[in-house]
C-alpha cells in the first residue's frame, strides 16, 4: 500500500487561522459590551473551525492493491480501480477532501472525486500505471 499525504496551500491555511483569529477578536470584544452576542459568535467560530478540523484533518490518499482510499478527518471513501475511468491533473477551487488548488480529477461514471496528494506527479504516475494494468488484464498491481 502506497500512502500519499494531501498537499496544503499556506495561503489557504493563512486564510483559515486569520478567519479563526478575526473571530476569536470579534468575538471578545463583543463580549465586553454585549455577552449574549460575543458568546454567540465566539461559539459559532469554535464550532466552524472544529467542523473544519474533524473534516479535514487528516488528508491522506491510499493506494492498495484493488482501492483508492481517501480519508478527509473522520470522512473515509474507497473507490475500486474498476469504476476510475482516469486520473489527471486539476486546478479548481471546488470543495473536496483537498488543501490545494493544486489538484488531481479522479474520473468516474458517477462524476469526477478531486483530490490533492502532495506528490502530485507521482501520484498520477503510481495511480495510472495501476488503471493501466488492470485495463491490460494484469494482476500484479
Amino acid at each position: 500500500m502506497k500512502i500519499y499525504s494531501a498537499h496544503y496551500d499556506i495561503w489557504l491555511l493563512a486564510v483559515l487561522t486569520t478567519f479563526l483569529f478575526v473571530g476569536l477578536v470579534a468575538g471578545f470584544e463583543l463580549v465586553q459590551s454585549n455577552i449574549l452576542a460575543g458568546v454567540l459568535l465566539f461559539s459559532i467560530i469554535v464550532v466552524i473551525t472544529f467542523v473544519f478540523l474533524v473534516l479535514g484533518v487528516p488528508c491522506e490518499y491510499y493506494l492498495d492493491d484493488e482501492h483508492l482510499r481517501i480519508r478527509s478527518g473522520l470522512q473515509f471513501r474507497s473507490i475500486s480501480y474498476t469504476d476510475i475511468k482516469a486520473a489527471e491533473p486539476a486546478q479548481t477551487v471546488l470543495p473536496q477532501p483537498a488543501w490545494s488548488l493544486k489538484r488531481v480529477d479522479i474520473v468516474l461514471d458517477s462524476g469526477i472525486y478531486q483530490i490533492s496528494p502532495a506528490k502530485r506527479e507521482d501520484f498520477l504516475s503510481d495511480i495510472n500505471s495501476r488503471l493501466t494494468s488492470l485495463n491490460n488484464g494484469q494482476s500484479d498491481l
